[in-house]
């Protein structure tokens, strides 16, 4: 049985972030996206890293760091998991899991072309769990609710 593939479900072209751009800049992308990982380029725009939300705090709370003048590279994870877009949802997912890793970055012909987040990977699963004919018909809406009299 072939399953879906991560391509299905992962955030397609994400927002990335150059080594050398500082901490400060991360945040008002990550605040103005509304997102917590950004993949990190390297000068030749190859994937180098990652840098999550986590990864900025836990940097900010050492005393004397200044999020203006530290760089991306000091603060990111380097080697981050990275999945091919075919790859089967369930590989990528069970990999997530066994490390405790919040993304995987998705990358093709050595470019970046998508996040699998854990998030992404709860909408898969909500999707996956949901009734044949309810996948047939879209997303369900919430049931209004009714006024108290």
């Amino acid at each position: 049985m072939v399953g879906p593939i991560v391509r299905e479900f992962a955030t397609p072209a994400p927002t990335v972030i150059g080594v050398h751009q500082t901490l400060e800049e991360a945040h008002r992308i990550m605040r103005k996206q509304g997102i917590r990982h950004l993949p990190v380029l390297g000068a030749n725009g190859a994937l180098v890293g990652i840098l999550s939300q986590r990864d900025l705090y836990f940097l900010e709370t050492i005393q004397g760091v200044e999020p203006e003048e530290v760089e991306v590279e000091d603060a990111m994870s380097p080697e981050p998991f990275v999945v091919h877009p075919n790859t089967q949802l369930r590989a990528a997912a069970r990999r997530m899991w066994q490390g405790r890793l919040s993304c995987s970055v998705v990358v093709e012909k050595q470019k970046v072309v998508g996040i699998l987040t854990s998030v992404d990977a709860l909408r898969a699963l909500t999707h996956l769990l949901a009734p044949q004919a309810a996948r047939r018909s879209g997303p369900r809406r919430a049931p209004a609710r009714r006024r108290a009299r």
